[in-house]
């Protein structure tokens, strides 16, 4: 992203003057950091606990690590330095007020931004490339499906590159994109971003409206349905954040403030991709809810069934005598409905022919 550095910055001890009324302090600025830095702790832990699930469940349980788990792995690792660069670029630039950055420093943290912008032309496709590589899984070689899913994995990783080499070669010579004050010419403020945002709605919406009829159709449980729902679920709010993004675009370059306004848009591209992340680890890891689940819902109820007696006990006194009675009833209570699901079995169940749906379903459940 360009910015524009009026004639008259030198005068001042930021690279442009403040607006009336407003005095810089370029030794101690306000800045956006510390709320950047609680943001980004937060993804990361979130991505690598979901990454973690995603892995070992396809190494442990289901044992089939494919070439969706690595586009995966490669997203993760390139997304943890994209926020990186951003945490870097954000002590001498992004979020901080334009009046209160020196020269040297504003030179810096503008290279920082726009390598970012690189590394980001990276983790976008390869998130959307793991989804759509396990689509390809799920519904086979030869469905009509899947030729939607290899064309779109063509478009991705066409449009993507364009977009980078645009983003490369944006200004020339190649130094004035990396330092705003070299003479030379540019694309006008904006182009890449623009590009980028409408790349970014077109392509989510497609990972997430592609598979959704089909798990619409899909013969299983209202739990499991719920399960899958929740992830879709997180696949629209990327979407609507990607859609946000693009629409608070043009707000950037009117703001007399840029890299101060340019944090708050960050926010957005870092919220699109941890969430891409974690939907991309969930809808992968189905197995590790049926194998862990069970035990953390038993496990829950009868913790909360303990809380319930003891709170009751200590309001009355007289019902501490059958309190362990309570709690071995409660535990036995809990109990029954795991042991009754695991006496049904496939005998019980009225024998249908598994329709096409159902087989696509149990190969999302095994992959």
């Amino acid at each position: 992203m360009a910015h524009t550095i009026p004639s008259g910055a030198s005068t001042h001890c930021g690279v442009q003057p403040p607006p009336p009324g407003i005095n810089p302090n370029c030794e101690h600025p306000e800045t956006q950091t510390a709320s950047n830095v609680v943001l980004h702790t937060i993804m990361i832990a979130l991505a690598t606990a979901s990454l973690a699930i995603r892995l070992y469940t396809r190494s442990r349980l289901t044992r089939s690590i494919g070439l969706d788990d690595y586009l995966c792995f490669l997203g993760y690792a390139s997304l943890v330095t994209y926020s990186g660069m951003l945490l870097a670029c954000g002590r001498m630039y992004l979020g901080h007020h334009v009046w209160d950055i020196p020269k040297d420093d504003f030179i810096y943290g503008h290279k920082l931004e726009v390598i970012s912008e690189w590394i980001y032309c990276f983790v976008s496709p390869m998130l959307k490339l793991a989804v759509l590589w396990l689509y390809r899984r799920i519904f086979g070689p030869q469905t009509r499906v899947n030729y939607i899913v290899n064309g779109g994995i063509i478009f991705i990783i066409v449009s993507y590159t364009a977009l980078f080499f645009i983003s490369l070669l944006s200004c020339q010579p190649f130094e004035r994109r990396m330092n705003p004050f070299v003479k030379g010419y540019c694309l006008p403020s904006g182009v890449t971003a623009y590009l980028s945002g409408a790349i970014n709605v077109l392509t989510d919406a497609f990972v997430v409206l592609l598979p959704l009829r089909a798990v619409l159709k899909l013969n299983m449980s209202g739990a499991k349905k719920l399960r899958a729902f929740a992830v879709f679920g997180l696949g629209f709010i990327v979407l609507a954040l990607s859609i946000t993004r693009l629409a608070k675009t043009p707000l950037v370059f009117k703001e007399a403030d840029p890299t101060w306004e340019l944090s708050h848009f960050a926010i957005y591209s870092i919220l699109e991709l941890y969430f891409g992340l974690m939907c991309a680890c969930f809808i992968a890891s189905p197995r590790f809810l049926d194998r862990f689940g069970p035990p953390i819902v038993r496990h829950l109820r009868t913790y909360t069934s303990i809380s319930r007696l003891r709170s009751t006990t200590r309001s009355n006194p007289s019902n501490k005598t059958h309190e362990s009675n309570s709690i071995d009833h409660s535990k036995s209570s809990t109990e029954v409905p795991v042991a009754s699901y695991r006496q049904f079995s496939a005998s019980d169940a009225p024998s249908e022919k598994p329709s096409t749906e159902s087989l696509q379903f149990q190969t999302m459940h095994q992959v």
